[in-house]
């Protein structure tokens, strides 16, 4: 952590984002992180398209009527980043719930 906080400080832009990031209510620094560097490596993709790099993306499994289970997310991205954002989304989730 401590390398990749050395590498956003060296770059003003990236700096500059870090900061966006983390102002958001329920975002610490590893987090942070790890969504500043989706946001670089995907600079075009939507909201959605991040969610379901990540795995966080609601799927709902039905087979006809007989098969109807909960809504479960993916688990489709990389799971070191999906443990990373998880608690933050869900704090996040319920602020905005409010």
């Amino acid at each position: 952590m401590a390398l990749s906080m050395k590498l956003i400080k060296a770059n003003s832009e990236y700096l500059s984002a870090y900061k966006n990031i983390t102002t958001i209510k329920g975002l610490g620094q590893k987090s942070g992180i790890v969504l500043l560097y989706l946001f670089l490596r995907y600079p075009n993709a939507s909201r959605q398209q991040i969610t379901a790099l990540t795995g966080l993306d609601p799927v709902q499994k039905e087979s006809g009527t007989s098969l109807k289970r909960k809504t479960r997310i993916s688990k489709q991205g990389t799971s070191l980043v999906r443990g990373l954002l998880y608690r933050p989304i869900l704090s996040l989730s319920s602020i905005t719930m409010k």
